[in-house]
């Protein structure tokens, strides 16, 4: 398994994401400039470049990648059934993972502020206040992680689902700029 992380991608500049894009596949180009905020499309385009990057690093896998999307929209590569992968993005960091089986991974900044409207969707019935900033933010992370493993995506809510089991990391993170992020990585034990 390959994780790959790039962050601030709100850093790269316009010029740099137009430059990039004759890189990636039409469809790609076209989810990239869909974005209405310089971010969506830095993230997008980033994202997929470190998938292409992974896929080339460990599976010798030159050719952009083709995805498709599953039944709960999570995406697969069409031409590589057996390599599983899953990216996530948020303003501090974008992250991919590559494996040999099926995987989720969930990137999240620090949540600084929790109401109680957030830490129920999250962690009901526990109230906001059991849980510190950082602990609520791990906790998004792995259930979604958990989730996108699973192929639910955000189809099923994350207060529903229990403490995952299946995943395997969960790391905290600062940009060199100092803003805080969760990282939560999971696959079938």
């Amino acid at each position: 398994m390959t994780i790959v992380l790039f962050e601030n991608p709100e850093q790269v500049d316009a010029t740099l994401i137009d430059r990039l894009l004759p890189l990636l596949p039409p469809e790609r180009q076209q989810r990239v400039l869909r974005g209405k905020f310089h971010c969506v499309r830095a993230q997008s385009a980033i994202g997929y470049l470190l998938l292409w990057y992974a896929l080339r690093t460990d599976y010798g896998i030159v050719e952009a990648p083709r995805l498709e999307v599953g039944e709960h929209g999570k995406p697969y590569l069409r031409d590589h059934p057996a390599v599983f992968f899953n990216i996530s993005h948020c303003r501090a960091a974008v992250a991919c993972v590559v494996s040999d089986r099926p995987v989720g991974i969930d990137v999240q900044e620090l949540i600084e502020s929790p109401s109680p409207a957030l830490a129920a969707k999250i962690a009901e019935p526990q109230p906001a206040t059991a849980f510190s900033n950082w602990d609520l933010t791990c906790l998004w992370t792995q259930k979604e992680a958990s989730a996108k493993l699973h192929g639910d995506g955000l189809s099923v809510p994350l207060a529903s689902l229990p403490f995952a089991d299946d995943v395997i990391q969960t790391v905290r993170r600062e940009t060199a700029s100092g803003q805080a992020y969760a990282l939560s990585v999971a696959v079938f034990s």
